[in-house]
């Protein structure tokens, strides 16, 4: 008998002068893709491959300097860039109907050094 795996997310804020939170969510995994690029500004944007996870529950991008994550949907006509610092993982929670109409991701940087950025994205079981 398979063992399930179930991957947490925890988000954890606290200190002073902010609203403390304390938040976990679990899942029965199905599938995952979990890997790293390097990309330097001369790189242009690196289009990744999702096309292996089932029923998507999440993306998460974490950076070793700041890089953009480009999501374009509807043919081109919409196109959303999130400027990351590295400095903190970006999560995009996300489903497998609206990856339905995502025409591309993409990862890039104005940095002329090298900046590695991790991205893991899981499929949740159903």
């Amino acid at each position: 008998m398979a063992t399930s795996q179930t991957p947490t997310f925890r988000i954890v804020i606290s200190g002073s002068d902010v609203t403390s939170l304390d938040e976990s969510n679990s899942f029965t995994l199905e599938n995952k893709i979990e890997t790293s690029y390097t990309i330097v500004d001369t790189d242009g944007n690196k289009t990744l491959d999702f096309s292996n996870i089932e029923n998507m529950k999440t993306i998460l991008f974490d950076g070793s300097g700041a890089f953009n994550v480009t999501v374009t949907v509807g043919g081109g006509a919409n196109v959303i860039t999130f400027p990351c610092d590295g400095s903190i993982p970006m999560i995009l929670p996300i489903t497998q109907t609206f990856m339905g109409t995502v025409d591309s991701i993409t990862i890039s940087t104005a940095s002329t050094e090298d900046v590695q950025v991790s991205v893991r994205a899981y499929g949740e079981e159903v």
